[in-house]
């Protein structure tokens, strides 16, 4: 029983406070609630953060992971913004009854952050990422927003996560209102919370694929796609090698924590 008790604290707990006005949480970290131009505000907000906030845009993936990663777990646990990213999650949300929880991806919030901060005189940085790909986002991003203020930074490979110190000047010397990292969790998530002592005040948003949208180089799900859910199977359908395991095997074990979910409801509603 021990075992199988540790086994079960181990499911992340997705879970909506209903004594609180139906508030989501995971793991206890509050998780936002509003759209995603309601996010963009928030990022963008005229209070500018007095230290370097981590947000992350949770998915499927990314919950499976706390089940098996206990190092995740507590990086996790650090952030300071979470945005539902996986409609699986938010559908999960929406069975629990949560108010005003929407999808908000990163791939998302990058385009429109970007848009709200030419309007705004904000400046962007777009982190990670292949030189090529980032260089062809910001020049994306930069026409679609004349004026705007979007860098791009790079991040060079380091075995222990450790940035690069012209990195770290680069940004320092940008003062950037939100850098998206896109490195792919969790390796964007410990980059910021391994440097997070050198990093610039501002938001920190864990972006994954978001820079290869925003460049062209690979294609989002149709809209309808979106809507219904099934985004993954079209980046499955686009990158099967890479993706297959992802979605095929680890995917089901996010049934785990629907189960934990369901049940922990169940139980405060007897």
């Amino acid at each position: 029983m021990t075992v199988l008790r540790r086994l079960w604290e181990r499911i992340p707990r997705v879970a909506v406070d209903k004594r609180s006005e139906h508030s989501p949480s995971i793991n206890g970290i509050a998780v936002f609630r509003g759209d995603l131009a309601a996010a963009t505000t928030m990022l963008l907000d005229a209070t500018r953060p007095s230290s370097p906030l981590l947000a992350i845009t949770p998915n499927v993936d990314q919950l499976n992971r706390l089940i098996s990663d206990e190092n995740w777990r507590e990086e996790f646990g650090s952030a300071d913004a979470l945005f539902v990213d996986g409609a699986p999650l938010l559908a999960l949300f929406r069975l629990l009854k949560a108010k005003d929880v929407h999808r908000v991806t990163g791939a998302d919030l990058l385009p429109a952050v970007a848009a709200a901060a030419a309007t705004q005189e904000r400046t962007i940085a777009v982190l990670g990422g292949r030189d090529d790909i980032r260089e062809a986002a910001v020049r994306q991003l930069r026409a679609d927003n004349p004026g705007a203020s979007i860098h791009g930074v790079s991040i060079p490979f380091s075995e222990d996560l450790a940035a690069d110190p012209e990195t770290i000047a680069q940004l320092r010397e940008l003062q950037p209102d939100v850098s998206f990292v896109c490195l792919g969790s969790p390796k964007q998530e410990r980059w910021v919370l391994a440097n997070i002592e050198q990093l610039p005040a501002g938001w920190y948003v864990g972006a994954g694929a978001a820079v290869d949208f925003a460049a062209g180089t690979t294609q989002r799900a149709p809209q309808l796609l979106q809507k219904l859910g099934l985004e993954w199977a079209y980046r499955l359908s686009q990158e099967p090698r890479r993706l297959a395991k992802r979605y095929l095997v680890v995917g089901p074990l996010f049934l785990v924590v629907i189960a934990r979910a369901l049940v922990q409801s169940a139980r405060k509603n007897s």
